[in-house]
Protein backbone atom coordinates (compact mmCIF):
# COMPACT_ATOMS: atom_id res chain seq x y z
CA UNK A 1 0.00 0.00 0.00
CA UNK A 2 2.54 2.34 1.08
CA UNK A 3 4.55 2.20 -2.91
CA UNK A 4 1.27 2.43 -4.62
CA UNK A 5 0.33 5.40 -2.67
CA UNK A 6 3.49 6.93 -3.45
CA UNK A 7 2.69 6.13 -6.91
CA UNK A 8 -0.60 7.96 -6.79
CA UNK A 9 0.97 10.62 -5.31
CA UNK A 10 2.78 11.37 -8.06
CA UNK A 11 0.35 10.62 -10.99
CA UNK A 12 -1.77 13.45 -9.02
CA UNK A 13 0.52 16.00 -9.29
CA UNK A 14 1.01 15.58 -12.88
CA UNK A 15 -2.52 14.97 -13.42
CA UNK A 16 -4.81 17.21 -15.47
CA UNK A 17 -7.66 17.11 -13.19
CA UNK A 18 -10.15 19.87 -11.68
CA UNK A 19 -9.48 20.81 -8.51
CA UNK A 20 -12.54 19.28 -7.18
CA UNK A 21 -11.28 15.77 -8.63
CA UNK A 22 -7.99 16.32 -7.16
CA UNK A 23 -9.35 17.00 -3.77
CA UNK A 24 -11.87 13.72 -3.49
CA UNK A 25 -8.68 11.17 -4.34
CA UNK A 26 -6.73 13.43 -1.91
CA UNK A 27 -9.58 12.17 0.77
CA UNK A 28 -9.47 8.87 -0.97
CA UNK A 29 -5.37 8.87 -0.25
CA UNK A 30 -5.77 10.83 3.24
CA UNK A 31 -8.16 7.70 4.21
CA UNK A 32 -5.81 5.41 3.34
CA UNK A 33 -2.71 6.28 5.40
CA UNK A 34 -4.98 7.18 7.96
CA UNK A 35 -5.65 3.40 7.69
CA UNK A 36 -1.98 2.50 7.55
CA UNK A 37 -1.27 4.99 10.43
CA UNK A 38 -3.83 3.02 12.33
CA UNK A 39 -1.71 -0.32 11.86
CA UNK A 40 1.58 1.14 12.31
CA UNK A 41 0.13 2.39 16.22
CA UNK A 42 0.33 5.73 15.03
CA UNK A 43 -2.62 7.15 16.34
CA UNK A 44 -1.66 10.50 16.16
CA UNK A 45 -0.74 10.43 12.47
CA UNK A 46 -4.29 8.34 12.01
CA UNK A 47 -6.55 10.94 13.59
CA UNK A 48 -4.66 13.72 11.40
CA UNK A 49 -5.53 12.09 8.64
CA UNK A 50 -9.03 10.90 9.06
CA UNK A 51 -9.82 14.24 9.61
CA UNK A 52 -8.30 15.06 6.35
CA UNK A 53 -9.90 12.62 4.57
CA UNK A 54 -13.44 13.56 6.18
CA UNK A 55 -13.23 16.99 5.43
CA UNK A 56 -11.72 16.71 2.15
CA UNK A 57 -14.10 13.48 0.61
CA UNK A 58 -18.07 15.00 -0.29
CA UNK A 59 -20.89 12.67 1.31
CA UNK A 60 -21.58 10.53 -1.64
CA UNK A 61 -18.24 9.09 -1.20
CA UNK A 62 -19.74 7.60 1.61
CA UNK A 63 -17.57 4.34 1.30
CA UNK A 64 -13.96 6.52 1.89
CA UNK A 65 -15.73 8.65 4.87
CA UNK A 66 -16.54 5.64 6.44
CA UNK A 67 -12.96 3.94 6.24
CA UNK A 68 -11.99 7.54 7.59
CA UNK A 69 -14.47 6.96 10.13
CA UNK A 70 -13.85 3.83 11.18
CA UNK A 71 -9.80 4.60 11.85
CA UNK A 72 -10.21 7.61 13.12
CA UNK A 73 -12.66 5.97 16.34
CA UNK A 74 -9.79 3.00 16.32
CA UNK A 75 -7.19 5.89 16.58
CA UNK A 76 -8.85 7.65 19.24
CA UNK A 77 -9.58 4.13 21.41
CA UNK A 78 -5.84 3.54 21.03
CA UNK A 79 -5.16 6.92 22.32
CA UNK A 80 -6.87 6.05 25.44
CA UNK A 81 -9.90 8.14 24.64
CA UNK A 82 -12.85 6.22 24.69
CA UNK A 83 -15.54 8.95 24.83
CA UNK A 84 -14.11 10.63 22.01
CA UNK A 85 -14.11 7.13 19.86
CA UNK A 86 -17.36 6.78 20.57
CA UNK A 87 -18.11 10.47 19.61
CA UNK A 88 -16.40 9.98 16.13
CA UNK A 89 -18.95 6.72 15.62
CA UNK A 90 -22.17 7.72 16.73
CA UNK A 91 -21.96 11.48 16.52
CA UNK A 92 -20.44 10.37 12.73
CA UNK A 93 -23.55 7.95 12.57
CA UNK A 94 -25.49 11.47 12.93
CA UNK A 95 -23.81 13.49 10.56
CA UNK A 96 -23.41 11.52 7.53
CA UNK A 97 -26.00 12.83 4.55
CA UNK A 98 -26.01 9.28 2.87
CA UNK A 99 -29.10 7.74 3.95
CA UNK A 100 -27.28 4.43 3.52
CA UNK A 101 -27.38 1.39 5.46
CA UNK A 102 -25.28 0.02 4.41
CA UNK A 103 -22.66 2.85 5.67
CA UNK A 104 -24.75 3.03 8.59
CA UNK A 105 -24.40 -1.06 9.50
CA UNK A 106 -20.36 -0.81 9.11
CA UNK A 107 -19.82 1.84 11.24
CA UNK A 108 -22.10 -0.14 13.68
CA UNK A 109 -19.91 -2.92 13.23
CA UNK A 110 -17.07 -0.40 14.54
CA UNK A 111 -19.15 0.79 17.27
CA UNK A 112 -19.27 -3.10 18.23
CA UNK A 113 -15.30 -3.60 18.29
CA UNK A 114 -14.90 -0.10 20.35
CA UNK A 115 -17.85 -2.00 22.82
CA UNK A 116 -16.27 -4.93 22.97
CA UNK A 117 -12.47 -3.64 23.84
CA UNK A 118 -14.04 -1.73 26.51
CA UNK A 119 -15.76 -4.31 27.88
CA UNK A 120 -19.39 -2.52 27.54
CA UNK A 121 -21.32 -5.69 26.51
CA UNK A 122 -24.65 -3.85 26.73
CA UNK A 123 -23.32 -1.14 24.61
CA UNK A 124 -22.00 -3.87 22.13
CA UNK A 125 -25.63 -5.95 22.11
CA UNK A 126 -27.07 -2.81 21.06
CA UNK A 127 -24.66 -1.74 18.14
CA UNK A 128 -24.52 -5.41 16.84
CA UNK A 129 -28.64 -5.28 16.83
CA UNK A 130 -29.17 -2.14 15.02
CA UNK A 131 -26.31 -3.57 12.72
CA UNK A 132 -27.82 -7.16 12.27
CA UNK A 133 -31.27 -4.67 11.10
CA UNK A 134 -29.56 -2.35 9.20
CA UNK A 135 -27.94 -5.05 7.19
CA UNK A 136 -30.76 -7.08 6.54
CA UNK A 137 -32.22 -3.88 4.73
CA UNK A 138 -29.34 -3.38 3.06
CA UNK A 139 -28.56 -6.80 1.99
CA UNK A 140 -25.09 -7.15 3.23
CA UNK A 141 -24.73 -11.06 4.31
CA UNK A 142 -21.15 -10.19 5.45
CA UNK A 143 -22.09 -6.96 7.55
CA UNK A 144 -25.06 -9.55 9.15
CA UNK A 145 -22.66 -11.92 9.93
CA UNK A 146 -20.00 -9.39 11.75
CA UNK A 147 -23.69 -8.32 13.46
CA UNK A 148 -23.91 -12.01 14.56
CA UNK A 149 -20.32 -12.38 15.62
CA UNK A 150 -21.02 -9.94 18.24
CA UNK A 151 -24.04 -11.28 19.72
CA UNK A 152 -22.79 -13.99 19.72
CA UNK A 153 -19.56 -12.95 21.62
CA UNK A 154 -21.83 -10.51 24.12
CA UNK A 155 -23.71 -14.03 24.77
CA UNK A 156 -20.26 -16.04 25.47
CA UNK A 157 -19.14 -13.52 27.42
CA UNK A 158 -22.44 -13.62 29.52
CA UNK A 159 -21.73 -17.31 29.98
CA UNK A 160 -25.19 -17.88 27.62
CA UNK A 161 -23.74 -20.56 25.69
CA UNK A 162 -27.12 -21.21 23.93
CA UNK A 163 -27.45 -18.12 22.50
CA UNK A 164 -23.65 -17.94 21.58
CA UNK A 165 -24.16 -21.53 19.25
CA UNK A 166 -27.42 -20.14 18.11
CA UNK A 167 -25.63 -16.96 16.62
CA UNK A 168 -22.48 -18.61 15.77
CA UNK A 169 -24.18 -21.69 14.21
CA UNK A 170 -25.82 -19.41 11.77
CA UNK A 171 -22.60 -18.11 10.75
CA UNK A 172 -21.28 -21.56 9.79
CA UNK A 173 -24.27 -22.31 8.15
CA UNK A 174 -24.09 -19.52 5.76
CA UNK A 175 -20.50 -18.43 5.82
Amino acid sequence: LPAAIRQLDQLLSGAARTPTEIDNLQGELSALRSLMAYVAADPDAAIAYAHQSIHATPPDLWSVRILARVCLGAALQMKGDLQAAYDAIYIGYGEEQADSHALKATLLVTACQVHWIAADLQGMQQAADQCKGLSLQARMPQMQRWALSYLGFVAYHRNDLEEAESHFALIVEQP
